[in-house]
């Protein structure tokens, strides 16, 4: 009897134990599924990239560099998609201010002879001065997000020999091209990482912005890679008036990269269009009378479905006087279809084509880019490919697409 009782205990209170556990597992899963984290509160972007950053002593990820963090040298998961480009970020300061620079050159100028960086051209087109032609590249950012940008000596800038060599020239900063460093002693980064200062007045080489974004950005998408890099701004666009530079969209079924939007939206094909016309055989100023000028502005521009969508321009084709992008604006044709200028977004992302801008000290010589996507002077009549560049209206809609290669914008009225 005293052995039967002893079961009954025992079973009575193993009983109990598992009545206690399942209840107190129910009770603290429902309390879980009651208090879950609220995953939609905004995590500022620089936590997150704090978050996510490299093993102290490797070359890769977000590493501690004093106060604030550097990139390594060896990161890839430091690409960031912001208005139309995409950048690298090199690092964060010690009030988690982001430093960017684009992966891309936006264009190529050259840099005069004798001028410290913020007297040359250079930093012209990068910045607002008193000149109308300035601030090519900060008007580009719109003002809309103007107020995220740091000033300090300059609202954009170049990255510093001082910069580059601290990251290495073995780094992801070196992308096969020739790019200028900021400083007064003319350098430059070669295609192999190398800086040098070896250089001529009519050296043109790319120009690759740097900015520095304030820490009020929020992380919306994205793991940093080049296949999907970050975005941390992402506005509702209803027409082309509200796009950016560097974006792409579908027109007449072919690929356009958008190259300006200051008052329409100026876009360049993404190739070329084949034609047999040399620039031309007596002027090399564009116009829609002979050569390349008349085969764009008859031929090319009565082919195009929805013509109408095009907006005569004036076309800039002052010469490269100085090797300054400044003195191309001092003259200018009235066309419906034209060619690339010295000084546009994206001149070199393809070779061997005409622009529009003459040599000042020929009339029977025109700037093209040759097969190294470098600028070169050569005679009108030598056989060179086309890249169209028209302006579109602004007020035409966007219709489906993100603006990226991949997925560009489709257009309509």
């Amino acid at each position: 009897m005293k052995v039967y009782r002893k079961i009954i205990n025992v079973a009575s209170i193993i009983f109990l134990l598992l009545l206690v556990l399942f209840y107190g597992y129910r009770l603290v899963y429902y309390y879980k599924l009651e208090h879950q984290p609220n995953t939609n509160v905004p995590v500022p972007f620089h936590q997150r990239l704090i978050n996510n950053k490299g093993i102290e002593g490797t070359n890769y990820g977000l590493l501690e560099d004093g106060d604030g963090y550097l990139y390594g040298p060896k990161s890839t998961d430091n690409y960031v998609y912001y208005v139309g480009r995409l950048w690298r970020i090199i690092g964060l300061d010690k009030d988690n201010n982001i430093k960017l620079i684009t992966d891309e050159g936006q264009t190529i100028l050259a840099w005069e002879d004798d001028k410290t960086f913020k007297e040359s051209n250079i930093y012209t087109w990068l910045n607002k001065t008193d000149d109308v032609s300035s601030g090519v590249f900060e008007k580009s950012l719109k003002e809309t997000i103007s107020s995220n940008i740091l000033t300090n000596d300059a609202y954009v800038s170049l990255l510093t020999r001082a910069e580059f060599e601290k990251i290495g020239s073995d780094s992801y900063l070196v992308n096969g091209t020739n790019f200028w460093l900021a400083g007064d002693n003319r350098n430059y980064v070669n295609a192999n990482g190398e800086v040098t200062d070896e250089t001529n007045d009519y050296d043109a080489f790319n120009v690759r912005p740097v900015i520095v974004i304030n820490s009020s950005y929020n992380y919306i998408s994205g793991s940093g890679t080049k296949e999907d890099p970050y975005i941390i701004y992402a506005p509702y666009k209803e027409q082309l008036s509200s796009t950016y530079i560097g974006e792409y969209l579908k027109y007449n079924n072919l690929l356009w990269r958008i190259i300006d939007t200051n008052d329409n939206i100026k876009v360049a094909l993404e190739g070329y269009e084949t034609s047999d016309e040399v620039f031309s055989y007596k002027s090399n100023k564009l116009n829609d009378e002979e050569g390349i000028g008349y085969f764009l502005n008859n031929d090319y521009y009565n082919l195009l479905e929805n013509n109408d969508y095009i907006v005569p321009s004036n076309y800039y084709v002052g010469s490269f006087d100085n090797y300054s992008y400044v003195n191309t604006y001092n003259d200018s044709v009235l066309l419906n279809v034209g060619l690339p200028q010295i000084g546009d977004f994206f001149i070199n992302s393809y070779d061997n084509y005409y622009t529009l801008t003459p040599l000042d000290s020929s009339d029977e010589t025109i700037y093209v880019i040759n097969d190294h996507k470098r600028l070169f002077a050569d005679f009108i009549d030598e056989a060179y490919q086309i890249r169209p560049v028209l302006y579109l209206d602004k007020e035409i809609f966007i219709l489906n697409g993100d603006g990226t290669k991949d997925n560009p914008y489709e257009i309509g009225r």
